[in-house]
């Protein structure tokens, strides 16, 4: 089991820089800020990892290739760590960060865990199973020094469940807590 976990959420992307999305939130790539952000981020990192976990998604995994080009001889996977996809990407296309935020209000008011906005998307418990997942896969694990490159709403919600709190839509998508792009959540199991 690892001794310490790192998770680190991806930098700046061109949504959270407020562009009207144009892609699928799966490929969302990076601002040119926050691919300088990631490369200054892996510079200034000084204690090589045994493992590295990424995203599937783009702006994950162009956050951690400076990291894993730094630390080429580590081991890299790709795990289902990825954001909480609970707007219908077709209902996002083309819509500006304050627009996304309205279609979030009105998921929160919805206040159902088992809701599906689109076909493309994942229910609340079931984004909630995944964050239990990565836990217990971790335990398995004999690596003792693990950085994961994921998401904010992931990360919130991991940390919720490690605090030994139960993940609820409201404090998971409230509007005022998000992480910030870099943010490292460190714990160990």
């Amino acid at each position: 089991m690892p001794n310490e976990i790192w998770i680190v959420r991806h930098a700046q992307s061109v949504a959270n820089r407020g562009d009207v999305s144009t892609t699928l939130h799966s490929n969302i790539p990076l601002s040119p800020d926050g691919a300088n952000a990631a490369a200054a981020f892996a510079d200034a990192f000084d204690q090589r990892p045994d493992l590295i976990i990424v995203s599937p998604y783009l702006r994950t995994r162009q956050t951690a290739a400076p990291f894993i080009a730094k630390y080429s001889d580590v081991p890299v996977e790709i795990w289902p760590i990825q954001e909480f996809d609970y707007l219908d990407n077709q209902k996002c296309l083309g819509k500006t960060v304050e627009e996304r935020r309205a279609m979030r209000d009105v998921f929160i008011a919805r206040a159902d865990a088992d809701w599906r906005d689109g076909a493309n998307t994942e229910t609340f418990n079931e984004m909630v199973g995944r964050a239990h997942a990565f836990i217990e896969r971790l335990r398995g694990r004999d690596e003792q020094f693990i950085v994961a490159f994921s998401h904010g709403h992931f990360i919130r919600t991991l940390a919720t469940i490690l605090n030994g709190d139960t993940p609820t839509i409201e404090n998971i998508l409230q509007p005022n807590s998000e992480i910030p792009n870099l943010s490292v959540f460190k714990f160990s199991l």
